[in-house]
């Protein structure tokens, strides 16, 4: 298998066709397009879990890891709570480190008004780099009947992107490629890269857009703006026609593609979201009143061709294969 998350195909061969829903309690079955799960208990109420692993990612791992789990939360109608944290460490490590990145796990959780509610820590021979394993909770935010998708009224739905595609893995680069992407670009410029961290959170969307109409929300991650437009697809069951115009980007996030060639539409993204509605324009007026950029970058079809169009050039959205970091990681 390859560098990253897994594709598509291994998960629903491997893990999704072999997972038993035996439980009332949980409402949805994992799969392709699944943020999060929804738990509903005897009391009425209903939970909201989700999980993430970051390895290595030098001082931002912390943050991308609890970032990651929490935004699943988000997305999949919850107020988040609280997270575990378990992180793994290689020998040679320091208590040092430990220290710095549960530093960042306390501004971070404090910033996002959350709590660390446990965890683990371990130093193994088997890993090289530190790994951290954030697990999230939250309550539902939406009721369960509010929550669910009538996949009949996506049809001609608009596909509402917020921010900008590729942070995640502009923070990255920025960072751990400084030295070399310094011989090209201002200290000054890339370092508008790295602090790119402080949108990581769907926090802000989710207050702009609390009492506005929508069908779906899915976040975009490992895979970028293509990968969760497919997984948005299979989800839905539904077919879409995208603009590749109107998908927004940072210069930061230009460059860095351009140095070491790779496809931004295919690089992580987190602290992005797609949200699937029939109220784009009243949507976008309350994201842009909060301050957070938006923009309309397609809509849903009620085929099964998941299309992107630039000018006069028409390609096929494919499923997930390969993030577009790891060539330069």
């Amino acid at each position: 298998m390859k560098l990253g998350k897994v594709k598509h195909t291994i998960v629903d061969r491997s893990i999704v066709k072999n997972l038993k829903h035996t439980r009332k309690e949980v409402l949805e079955k994992p799969g392709v397009g699944v943020d999060a799960a929804r738990i509903e208990m005897e009391t009425g109420s209903t939970i909201v879990t989700a999980i993430a692993t970051v390895a290595g990612k030098d001082r931002f791992g912390m943050d991308l890891a609890i970032h990651r789990a929490v935004n699943n939360v988000y997305v999949k109608g919850g107020r988040p709570i609280g997270v575990s944290l378990a992180i793994t460490f290689p020998e040679f490590a320091e208590e040092a480190r430990l220290k710095e990145v549960m530093e960042r796990a306390n501004i971070v959780c404090a910033q996002l008004g959350i709590d660390i509610i446990g965890g683990h820590t371990t130093v193994l021979k088997a890993v090289k780099e530190m790994v951290i394993t954030v697990s999230a909770i939250g309550e539902a935010a939406v009721s369960n009947e509010e929550y669910k998708v009538d996949r009949s009224q996506t049809k001609d739905a608009d596909i509402v992107l917020t921010k900008w595609v590729g942070m995640e893995a502009t923070i990255l680069l920025t960072n751990a490629k400084m030295q070399e992407l310094n011989t090209r670009y201002t200290k000054t410029f890339l370092e508008g890269g790295s602090r790119l961290y402080e949108h990581l959170s769907l926090k802000p969307e989710m207050d702009a857009i609390k009492e506005e109409s929508y069908l779906f929300l899915h976040d975009v991650g490992e895979g970028g703006i293509f990968g969760a437009l497919w997984e948005l697809g299979e989800y839905l069951h539904a077919g879409m026609e995208v603009n590749l115009k109107n998908i927004p980007m940072k210069q930061e996030t230009v460059e860095v593609c351009d140095f070491y060639d790779l496809n931004p539409y295919m690089l992580q993204s987190g602290g992005s979201m797609l949200i699937v509605t029939k109220a784009a324009g009243k949507l976008i007026d309350k994201l842009e009143q909060a301050g957070i950029k938006a923009a309309v970058i397609g809509h849903l079809t009620d085929g099964n061709d998941r299309i992107v169009k630039n000018e006069d050039e028409t390609r096929f959205i494919e499923p997930f294969r390969f993030d577009e970091i790891y060539k330069a990681l």
